[in-house]
């Protein structure tokens, strides 16, 4: 393609959020012909944002002697999600840019699709009413609800994003198992000592030592009963307070940070309502809100990477300190 340069621009139309330029398409018989290509800006920057942060993984992998190569050795293993994430990213990648380069021919072939899709393999006879219905749906999505399937897709990237990043921390976890689930299963008794010792406490007997003494006795019975689940937040938690003893950041802004990738996580899969308590995050002088009985709001999309950005940020730096 010819250099982007005002020059080549300058008898070219001028549309809204549009860069045009000319180019040579050469066909297979070696023959040639100009052609105008249309560039959107927006997804530049969208697709550029997504550049950017695969850059930022391939450092970091450089960083620990992980290639592309031999990433599958860590796939289940701390160093997970310097492979997994990169892989979220260029799912979203891979549509944008296809979508763009589909752009330059103005979908020409999309009735020629449609009609094949509607075609019986057996009888190569097109059902009309299958290729109307199809076509119509092929062109709203296009067309008209473009916009509103980007959004659904990075949203599902950042879900997909955040499942990585918990399965990495279950991986740097998983040596501290039985630590974790003895601070829950004491956290636990001690919160059901207090339950019972609260129901008595207006007996005209004190049953607060029996009660201390049945408890402990008992222990094993009531974690049967009443099993423990150790979730994602007491391994976070863990981690920060007895594993992350050099962290080279500022442990309780990012379990903050955290958190609140968390309820956006927990708001997308309650189809974009946020039941909890109203939240807010400023990061990168973006501000992020979550309100209560609200739906989830960005002002600008693609600022879903600024959080991505900085749970990968937070990961490396939990590496780092381990």
């Amino acid at each position: 393609m010819d250099n982007f340069d005002d020059s080549l621009r300058a008898d070219l139309p001028v549309t809204e959020n549009k860069d045009f330029f000319k180019s040579t398409m050469t066909f297979r018989d070696s023959s040639s012909h100009e052609i105008l290509l249309k560039f959107d800006r927006i997804y530049k920057q969208r697709m550029k944002a997504l550049i950017e942060f695969m850059s930022k993984v391939n450092n970091e992998r450089y960083k620990y002697g992980i290639s592309s190569e031999n990433i599958k050795e860590f796939e289940d293993t701390k160093f997970s999600f310097l492979g997994t994430s990169e892989l979220v990213i260029s799912q979203l990648f891979y549509l944008m840019l296809k979508d763009e380069l589909s752009e330059q021919t103005s979908n020409f072939p999309l009735d020629d699709l449609c009609r094949y899709i509607a075609r019986n393999d057996e009888t190569n006879i097109v059902n009309e009413c299958d290729y109307r219905a199809i076509k119509s749906y092929a062109e709203t999505i296009i067309c008209l609800d473009f916009n509103a399937i980007y959004e659904g897709l990075l949203y599902d990237l950042f879900i997909s994003m955040w499942s990585c990043f918990e399965a990495s921390i279950n991986s740097l976890t998983k040596a501290y198992e039985n630590e974790v689930l003895a601070i829950k299963e004491n956290s636990s008794i001690k919160g059901f000592k207090k339950i019972i010792c609260d129901i008595f406490k207006d007996s005209s007997i004190n049953h607060s030592s029996n009660i201390q003494v049945l408890c402990e006795k008992n222990k094993d019975n009531i974690l049967k009963k009443y099993p423990i689940y150790v979730s994602f937040s007491d391994r976070v938690n863990y981690l920060y307070k007895y594993v992350l003893t050099e962290y080279p950041r500022d442990a309780k802004v990012d379990k903050d940070i955290l958190l609140f990738a968390g309820a956006i996580r927990n708001t997308i899969h309650n189809n974009g309502i946020h039941l909890k308590e109203s939240k807010r995050l400023l990061l990168h002088n973006v501000v992020f809100n979550l309100e209560k009985n609200k739906k989830l709001y960005l002002e600008n999309l693609t600022s879903i990477m600024i959080l991505v950005n900085e749970i990968f940020d937070i990961y490396c730096a939990i590496l780092d300190s381990v």
